[in-house]
């Protein structure tokens, strides 16, 4: 062979080996897997937060009340962030950094102060939790010269939290509960480890000891080092297991990391820059790290779980429809509302709601389909439903869990519509784009231009309810029923009604929460 042809051959096979694995052919632990430029600028971008929740990065910016999301980027060179959306935080001043709880789908995050510690959920919601007293809750404490700006790391092999101030050499290990006085608890067994006593320093790798970021995933912790392009093991009793020379930004300021075992074909650190605007993914090296905290059992995606489903029926021909809620309701649950009115009337969506579809049969029945993520105040109340002009209805709402909530309702969310008239409406079959196999939820409905009463449900569909608008004319009726099915599309069979008249008939699908 000659060597032109050598030499082709050769590109030909890096070229594969980059398509076929995501990743350069000599890539190994502690290299350069991934680079994204976040879209923030001076004074903005010093910022030491980075967190991973399975599907997108996100950020917050130093000390500031906005929660930024971006995608993850390609495997290979520097590229500039993509999907960037930013989200503004209530309930909290400002942020510092952010670690993510799979179990929880939130992040925990560290306020300003750095001792206020919040949970946050996708929608910019922050809840106080506790705070960390500074005197007895530090035991040891030496301040350095970032001390308020703490790192975090969610530890789900028993819900605790290790808590970083920057540039000290002591990391704190707390429980997720308050004590009585609403501060931190130290784990008793393990209440701190220290990364600046011999033997277990880092002075000879980096000729200083400190914590800059810290990670956990599984049996062991992962800390970061500024100004030192060596990542450090420590076991959770503070013993150093390892240390790993990393391809950093010439070991400039190294500070918060992520874990992350799903983005690419090997497992990676999401390790966030202080000063230049870049997080960098590096090839994991020692003990496995799993994204959220770790997955106790490498627990697949469960199904949505309808909690449950109330009706509000209106045979009053009126504007103002005041739709039940169910009588409990959790921050954080999917409220779906599945809206028939008489006639051609249009909805608004009240506020807080999101209008997901709506289907019109001529000028004699509407379906609309509607949802919010709920705050956890809706429980027991009744939402005004406002339509175009005087109407009869009937309402069916859902709460559910478990769903995938990262904080756009499309994402979790996709139904199709069509209309008919007969005995049989037969809701279409739906292919969501959104996502492919998952543990889906998938409900069946439809809306009738009159009563009829439903004889029977979609074949393999269970929770079957109908219910009448009721009065004298104008009148409408509806019927749910839903399933489990981990496919990638649906065709419900259709309902059996007693009465030939219009229809709508609608299909929809509840994507599940993210593997645990």
């Amino acid at each position: 062979m000659n060597r032109s042809l050598r030499c082709g051959t050769l590109i030909f096979i890096l070229l594969l080996q980059v398509l076929v694995t995501g990743r350069p052919a000599a890539a190994a632990a502690g290299d350069l897997i991934a680079d994204v430029i976040v879209p923030d600028t001076w004074p903005t971008q010093v910022a030491p937060s980075v967190a991973f929740d399975g599907h997108y990065l996100y950020y917050v910016t130093y000390g500031t009340a906005v929660l930024h999301r971006i995608d993850v980027p390609p495997a290979g060179g520097t590229t500039y962030a993509t999907g960037h959306l930013t989200i503004p935080v209530t309930g909290a001043s400002g942020l510092m950094t952010l670690a993510y709880d799979a179990g929880r789908d939130k992040f925990w995050a560290v306020g300003n102060d750095g001792l206020t510690i919040y949970l946050l959920d996708k929608s910019g919601m922050a809840t106080r939790v506790f705070s960390v007293d500074p005197v007895q809750d530090r035991p040891g404490f030496q301040s350095g010269q970032y001390a308020a700006e703490v790192k975090i790391a969610y530890d789900r092999s028993d819900d605790t939290i290790w808590y970083s101030p920057d540039a000290t050499s002591r990391i704190y290990h707390y429980s997720t509960s308050p004590d009585l006085a609403g501060t931190a608890q130290l784990v008793a067994a393990t209440p701190y480890v220290d990364v600046g006593v011999p033997p277990n320093d880092m002075n000879a790798q980096c000729g200083y000891s400190q914590s800059s970021g810290i990670a956990t995933g599984g049996a062991n912790l992962f800390v970061s080092v500024a100004g030192c392009n060596y990542l450090f093991e420590y076991t959770k009793t503070g013993i150093k297991a390892a240390y790993y020379a990393y391809n950093t930004n010439a070991g400039t300021s190294t500070q918060d990391i992520e874990c992350d075992n799903l983005s690419y074909g090997v497992p990676v650190f999401w390790i966030r820059d202080a000063w230049d605007g870049h997080i960098r993914a590096f090839e994991q090296s020692g003990s496995a790290c799993l994204y959220g905290g770790g997955q106790p059992g490498s627990a697949p995606s469960v199904f949505p779980v309808v909690e449950a489903l109330t009706a509000t029926a209106f045979p009053v021909h009126q504007y103002s429809h005041l739709v039940a809620m169910p009588a409990q309701v959790n921050a954080g649950d999917l409220l779906l509302a599945i809206f028939t009115n008489h006639a051609w009337a249009t909805v608004t969506p009240p506020p807080g709601w999101t209008a997901i579809g709506t289907t019109l049969n001529g000028t004699v029945v509407r379906t609309s389909r509607l949802a919010k993520r709920a705050d956890g105040t809706e429980g027991g109340t009744t939402v005004d439903f406002q339509t175009s002009v005087l109407e009869t209805a009937v309402a069916h709402v859902y709460r559910i869990s478990g769903w995938f909530d990262d904080g756009v309702l499309t994402d979790a969310i996709a139904d199709a519509g069509v209309i008919g008239s007969g005995l049989t409406p037969d809701p279409p079959a739906l292919d969501p784009t959104a996502w492919d196999v998952e543990n889906t939820l998938w409900i069946a409905a439809y809306g009738a231009e009159n009563l009829g009463d439903t004889a029977g449900y979609p074949t393999g569909y269970s929770g079957g309810r109908y219910d009448p608008s009721g009065g004298l004319v104008g009148r409408c009726s509806a019927a749910t029923a839903r399933r489990n099915g981990a496919v990638a599309s649906e065709d419900p069979g259709p309902f059996q009604n007693y009465a030939d008249q219009a229809w709508v008939a609608v299909t929809i699908a509840i994507r599940p929460r993210a593997a645990q």
